[in-house]
């Protein structure tokens, strides 16, 4: 087995210690461990150490058992969040589909993608084919909801993670370097709202606005509206913006 293929074993087998607390976070032995999942103790004590040392695995030394620790209990916060925001937005996103007419979103900030919490069709108005679905992942930098995502970050984090990411050329429109990327954030900055003209999708036209924590002003998430270019550019812009901002300011009174 080489060093890749014993990593991800050893992911898999860390997953399934995480497993065993599914049901009720009861206290267990590292004998219980190793027989649950048929592993002997030197592997199974070495996968705890790591969990342990990174707070997914709390050890009692007086009963010397395993709990589940205090990092699954802030993720299971963060995961508890994005659910109560996508429960605030829905009704809200439902309404500004009806307004403009435009396929809704709400997006949140995903280890360094868009990922799509809701979407939402116009009642009256047929579907049609879009990359974008609930679950989706996204990318940062030819997308409105990545966008104005990311720009609540200092250009040299942003610099860093596009570095990691790179400039895919999704259409001819994509931004494809740093630079230009970095200037066209600077104006999401000023105007508070973000665009994608045809960047990420041929045809495709969107526009996102933040939503905030209303205590610390700080970007949790953001809606946009999407349609054929034609389409967003005949409804009245400035209709169009102050339903959108009117939507985004309610949705995040909401969110303390």
């Amino acid at each position: 087995m080489d060093k890749a293929q014993y990593n991800v074993r050893a992911v898999e087998r860390s997953l399934d210690i995480l497993g065993l607390y599914r049901n009720r976070n009861k206290p267990l032995s590292l004998t219980e461990i190793s027989a649950q999942l048929g592993l002997n103790k030197t592997t199974s004590y070495r996968l705890l150490s790591t969990l342990l040392n990174k707070g997914y695995i709390h050890y009692d030394k007086e009963t010397r058992k395993y709990t589940l620790g205090f990092e699954i209990f802030i993720l299971g916060q963060c995961l508890s969040q994005s659910l109560n925001i996508r429960n605030i937005a829905r009704p809200h996103l439902e309404k500004l589909s009806e307004k403009l007419g435009l396929i809704s979103h709400l997006g949140v900030y995903d280890n360094d993608h868009v990922v799509i919490l809701e979407k939402i069709f116009p009642v009256r108005k047929s579907s049609y084919e879009m990359i974008s679905r609930v679950g989706a992942i996204l990318p940062l930098h030819c997308t409105s909801l990545g966008k104005i995502l990311i720009s609540s970050k200092e250009d040299q984090e942003i610099r860093e993670i596009m570095e990691e990411k790179g400039f895919f050329p999704y259409t001819d429109s994509t931004v494809l370097d740093i630079e230009s990327f970095l200037e066209h954030i600077g104006e999401v900055r000023k105007l508070k709202y973000a665009t994608d003209d045809c960047e990420h999708e041929q045809y495709i036209r969107c526009i996102a606005y933040p939503i905030y924590r209303a205590r610390k002003r700080e970007i949790v998430a953001a809606i946009s509206v999407t349609g054929i270019s034609e389409e967003v550019n005949n409804i009245d812009q400035k209709f169009l913006h102050e339903t959108l901002h009117s939507t985004a300011m309610a949705i995040s009174s909401s969110i303390v």
